[in-house]
Order: C-alpha cells, then structure tokens, then sequence
C-alpha cells in the first residue's frame, strides 16, 4: 500500500516538474517571439563586438555591399511585395503628418542632440564623439530599420516608408546644411583645423544610391504585388 502511495506522489510530482518545464519553455519561446528583433539586434551587437572584422568595411561579408545594398534592396523589396498599393497611395495625401515627421526628424532632433552635446562637452567626454552624435543627429533615419521597427510595433508602416523615403531625399540637402549650422560652435574649431583636404558632397551618386537600393526594389515589388493579385 505505501508503495502504491510512493508511486503515486512521485507521478504526481514528475507530472508537475514537467509541467513547470513546459511552462517556463513556452514562456521563453514567448518572449522569443515577441521581442526577436531587440533580441537580434543585442545579439548583433554582440557578435559585433567579438568579431569586429567580420562586418567593417573589407571584412570577411563585405558589408559595404551585402549590408549597404544586399540588405537594403531585399528589405525594400520585400516591402514592396508586402505593402498595398492602394493603401500606400492613401498616405500621400497626409501632407500636414509628413512635414510633422520631417520637422521632427531633421529639425528638432538635430537641435535637441545639440544642446545636449553643449551641456556635455563641459565634462572629460570626447568632443569627436559630441561632434558624432550632432552628425547622428543631423543625417535622415535608415530606411530599411524604419520600416521593420515600425512593423514590429504594429505601427503605420505605410506612413513609415513614405516618411523615411522622404526623409532620405531631403537630407541630401538638409543634412549638410544642418551639421555646417551647428558646426559653427567654436568647440568644433579643431576639427576643421585638422581636416585640411575640402570635400564636397557628390548629390548625383547619393541620389543614384537612394534610387538604385531603396525606390528600384520597392517599385518592383509594387509592380510584382500588382501583377500577383490580378492572378
């Protein structure tokens, strides 16, 4: 009888230890799948940081090609495959959101990282790394992560590609203008006094790059979708 007992208990706890693994299983694989892309992006970082020669420009993957355009001309494609057309032509008429966003992006933000660079360049941090973060500041958001984030917060991703479309386009000629203005600040003077050679910004081989890997792949994958859904 006790051991019929015995048997019982250790069943019964076998049951709920399984039970609890299974749990806390579904649990992780959960999370998982709700924050994969903050998940990769820190493992990302982290792989990064081990392997730095696998990502650099002339690494191991070449990433000044298959990041800088392999990457960027799959997701714009793949965008294009994905979005509406209809519903991406409705954005279009939603000028007052659109210079909302840009007024944001290019203007307000540059400003803000500006002061907040002024307060911190009266401690020991670097003022190359300042001058970074105001050219950070200044320079359109990525597209490709624009759109992703966006879709992972089950946000307006129509509005998202637009904006960050546009955005593009015109920080090839605010952006300059913006980091040139705020350059202005004595605290940046040393690095123009090291940098002796003049460069000047190539419009015509940014404005190529931003057709070729952003609105070549999205117009295909729009024209594919089309061409699909009349199948």
């Amino acid at each position: 009888m006790f051991s019929t007992v015995d048997k019982y208990f250790k069943n019964q706890q076998e049951e709920t230890k399984k039970t609890s693994d299974q749990s806390c299983i579904s649990k992780i694989l959960s999370i998982a799948r709700k924050y994969w892309f903050l998940i990769g992006f820190a493992f990302s970082i982290c792989m990064g940081y081990i392997f730095p020669n696998l990502g650099k420009t002339g690494g191991y993957i070449r990433s000044e090609w298959t990041v800088k355009y392999g990457c960027v001309i799959l997701i714009c494609f793949l965008s294009g495959l994905s979005l509406r057309t209809k519903q991406l032509a409705k954005e279009i008429p939603h000028i007052r959101l659109h210079i909302l966003i840009q007024i944001y992006s290019l203007i307000v933000i540059p400003f803000l990282v500006y002061y907040l660079t002024l307060c911190l360049s009266n401690t020991s941090m670097n003022k190359t790394l300042l001058f970074g973060m105001i050219i950070m500041a200044s320079t359109s958001t990525p597209i490709s992560s624009n759109v992703i984030m966006t879709k992972n917060a089950l946000g307006n991703e129509y509005s998202a590609l637009l904006n960050a479309i546009l955005g593009n386009i015109l920080g090839i000629f605010l952006s300059p203008a913006m980091i040139l203005f705020l350059m202005k600040n004595s605290m940046f003077d040393y690095l123009s006094n090291t940098n002796n050679e003049k460069q000047k910004l190539d419009y015509g081989h940014v404005i190529k790059n931003l057709i070729l890997a952003v609105l070549l792949p999205l117009f295909i994958g729009q024209i594919i979708h089309l061409l699909w859904k009349k199948k």
